[in-house]
């Protein structure tokens, strides 16, 4: 009894050091310029565009061109998730996204809100080569 006791104990004890170790393995760093493509909520055709992510200490600074509009936020790596809080640069529309992080972040896809809507938009990054 006390045998099974103790290995049961080095076996949570392990996995707390493997969970751990996983934890503290670093993020990809994101900054970069990323082709966008999307697709806003009821649009029958998806818009076009770039992004550029800036590492900023523990978070990021986002800046959106999709034609003649310009958007800009600040986003949070958790796990392989990435999420941003953004505005127009007129302050008129604000809303969050929260991407789905692949291949080390040369690739990213989510989905976003505006505040007060009640549907979603997709969209998709690709990371441009520098």
């Amino acid at each position: 009894m006390h045998m099974a006791r103790g290995v049961g104990i080095v076996g949570v004890v392990a996995l707390l050091f493997v969970g751990s170790a996983v934890a503290r393995a670093e993020a990809p760093d994101l900054s970069g310029t990323y082709t966008v493509e999307g697709m806003s909520p009821g649009a029958k055709a998806p818009y076009r565009g770039t992004l550029t992510i800036k590492k900023t200490a523990k978070t990021y600074q986002v800046n959106w061109s999709i034609g003649k509009a310009v958007y800009f936020g600040t986003g949070v790596v958790q796990g392989d998730y990435f999420a941003v809080s953004y505005t127009s640069k007129s302050g008129t529309y604000f809303g969050v996204l929260l991407y789905h992080i692949k291949e080390g972040g040369k690739k990213m896809s989510g989905i976003w809100t505006l505040a007060g809507a009640n549907q979603l938009g997709t969209e998709t990054l690709v990371k441009q080569n520098k």
